[in-house]
């Protein structure tokens, strides 16, 4: 194929030809000459190779978090002639950014040779990232002719939100099933808990004697524990916005999944078993599981979520009932934009249901959108008055958490330690 190069030289030698047999000067068309002669040995000197180069692009992980940083290998294996002067581009999803190397390399493979280069990337935002074609291209050294090899290798990173630590935060179900966790209970039997000791009895563990107690008593005595079980915990999402696109909406949103997906985190890490509901667009459910694969359930779930707009909440009592026992408790993450969302608490609180509410602000972030208002202030009081009231009036039924943006939400998560309000009815 000729390239831009090529075709410029041939369009400047015809534009001498012309001009001099317009002025009728030979000095003007003897310039055609060189560039000629320099078309001449630049397209024919190189012949074109035949390019047979298999690729293989390998990354590092497919499941990634937000700000983390990716390495990519390409393996290039030439089955083919020797080939000079090429250059690899492996194109770059949309939104991800190169942090080291580069993904536009040049190379000279020997015939039946092979090599691999490197580079690292990273991705500022959640979702699916596709990389699909490689191309390889080769030039002359006078730049007259170039191939173009496009090659398919498709790949696939899934980007989760960023988890918070939140190991010290009290995020515990009062209601607990038989099955084992990090909950302490009541009951006697296998765990960690000390709980006192008594006599031995047939079918007592040996590893659970007492032997300093034995042998001030004079009596064999074993140590008792307090079991360790475990809860469900539904985690709703809501992502609904009075208007979906403007940006702070995106940054609540945004703030609103990085705190579902970093206490879902913690309470799998906690082996309870943990479901989720997420208001947007649409309403998508994932069903109750423990375990690190649930853990990717959630962040799959939590991947493309759009913003929707303010809708009835009836669609959430619906799933509530249909999928998640009422002995669950719901952990709701909510700007509080919809007045009805107070409503919707109400109503699950008649059901006997133990309810925690984190709610980032979206006040400031709306407030930054605003600069020219003469009546930015009155409007940032009568906001914040209002949030403020439905915040007091949530507290009376249940732990709420009142997140201001940017702040790690484990601070917020120790305040409420302790705090347990009986549920009303």
């Amino acid at each position: 194929m000729r390239s831009r190069a090529a075709a410029g030289i041939l369009a400047l030698a015809f534009a001498f030809i012309l001009i001099g047999l317009t002025a009728r000067r030979w000095e003007i068309m003897s310039l055609v000459i060189p560039l000629l002669l320099f078309f001449y040995f630049g397209t024919w000197l190189h012949r074109k190779p035949i390019i047979d180069i298999k690729v293989r692009r390998t990354l590092e992980t497919e499941n990634a978090y937000e700000g983390d940083e990716l390495k990519v290998v390409l393996d290039l294996e030439n089955q083919g002639e020797r080939l000079d002067f090429a250059e690899v581009i492996d194109a770059l999803p949309e939104g991800a950014i190169l942090t080291s190397g580069s993904n536009i390399f040049p190379t000279i493979l020997e015939a039946k040779s092979s090599s691999s280069v490197e580079y690292k990337i990273k991705f500022a935002r959640r979702g699916r990232y596709t990389w699909k074609n490689i191309q390889i291209r080769w030039n002359d050294p006078a730049h007259m002719n170039f191939v173009a090899v496009p090659i398919t290798e498709e790949s696939e990173v899934r980007v989760f939100p960023q988890v918070q630590d939140l190991k010290k935060a009290d995020l515990r179900p009062r209601r607990v099933r038989m099955n084992v966790g990090n909950i302490p209970s009541t009951m006697l039997g296998p765990g960690l808990e000390f709980y006192g000791v008594r006599e031995f009895a047939e079918g007592d563990e040996l590893r659970h004697i007492n032997w300093k107690a034995s042998a001030r008593t004079d009596r064999i005595l074993t140590n008792e524990y307090e079991t360790e079980r475990s809860g469900d915990v539904v985690v709703i999402v809501d992502c609904r916005s009075v208007a979906p696109e403007r940006l702070s909406s995106n940054k609540v949103m945004d703030a609103c999944i990085e705190a579902a997906a970093s206490i879902s985190s913690h309470l799998l890490r906690e082996r309870n078993r943990v479901g989720m509901i997420v208001l947007g667009e649409f309403i998508d459910v994932v069903k109750l599981a423990p375990g690190h694969r649930q853990l990717l359930r959630i962040n799959d779930s939590l991947l493309n979520v759009k913003g929707g707009e303010i809708r009835s909440l009836q669609g959430l009592n619906m799933m509530l009932e249909h999928y998640f026992p009422r002995t669950a408790m719901l952990l709701i993450v909510s700007p509080l934009e919809d007045a009805r969302m107070l409503d919707a608490v109400e109503k699950l609180l008649i059901r006997q249901q133990e309810i925690i509410m984190a709610s980032p602000s979206p006040v400031a972030l709306q407030a930054a959108l605003i600069t020219d208002s003469p009546h930015l202030g009155l409007a940032l009081r009568v906001k914040q008055a209002q949030r403020h009231d439905a915040l007091a009036r949530l507290s009376r039924y249940c732990r709420v958490i009142d997140w201001e943006v940017g702040t790690p939400l484990s601070s917020y998560l120790l305040e409420v330690r302790g705090s347990r309000p009986k549920l009303r009815t």
